[in-house]
């Protein structure tokens, strides 16, 4: 589910990608002086709440072991950003295997067409439903 965009079917490297893409972000948090909260069990379409004196943010983690940005969020993830825009926040981590990952936070616009980086860059989203069927 973290690794994100083109599906790497290593379970073992995606739960790692996963650990230590929600490590990284926690300890982030932790330092700009946040209450961490890891909610990522309880399916409400983000992974951690984070608080602090001047808010609340809900954050989805995403890791990738490349250093591309190409991840996908499920529809209950979208549906929680289109939601709770004001306070979900996408936190991509880059090279998650790597000794030295990198963070790249996006939060969306109003309607979640364009979403906008911690640097101002704008970026275009496409919301994609689909379904696969098997026997």
């Amino acid at each position: 589910r973290k690794g994100g965009g083109s599906w790497n079917h290593d379970v073992k490297e995606r739960q790692e990608i996963e650990r230590r893409a929600m490590e990284w972000v926690r300890e982030v948090y932790q330092r700009e002086g946040y209450y961490i909260n890891d909610v990522s069990a309880q399916n409400l379409g983000y992974d951690i709440r984070a608080v602090s004196g001047g808010g609340e943010r809900h954050i989805e983690v995403k890791g990738s072991k490349s250093n591309k940005l190409n991840i996908e969020l499920t529809p209950n993830e979208f549906a929680c950003a289109k939601k709770e825009y004001g306070r979900f926040y996408l936190c991509i981590v880059i090279s998650a295997l790597s000794s030295r990952p990198k963070m790249r936070t996006f939060r969306p616009l109003p309607k979640c067409r364009i979403w906008i980086d911690e640097s101002g860059i704008r970026i275009r989203v496409k919301e994609k439903i689909g379904a696969i069927i098997k026997e």
